[in-house]
């Protein structure tokens, strides 16, 4: 066993600990910026029209 192999193990986890805080950091603030995500379990809009009783102008 090399002895570079527990300090390599330890920064790919440190780096990978970091990276996956600093992603979750961004997402979180990304809304902030005008990026919308989608989730599963996003709100349903409940509002409805109907195309019938409200005609789209350039269909008329």
């Amino acid at each position: 066993m090399d002895i570079e192999f527990p300090t390599q193990f330890a920064t790919h986890i440190a780096l990978a600990i970091a990276l996956f805080f600093l992603v979750n950091w961004i997402g979180k603030h990304a809304e902030d910026f005008g990026y919308v995500s989608n989730s599963l379990f996003e709100e349903s809009n409940e509002s409805w029209t109907c195309p019938v009783l409200i005609p789209h102008p350039v269909l008329v």
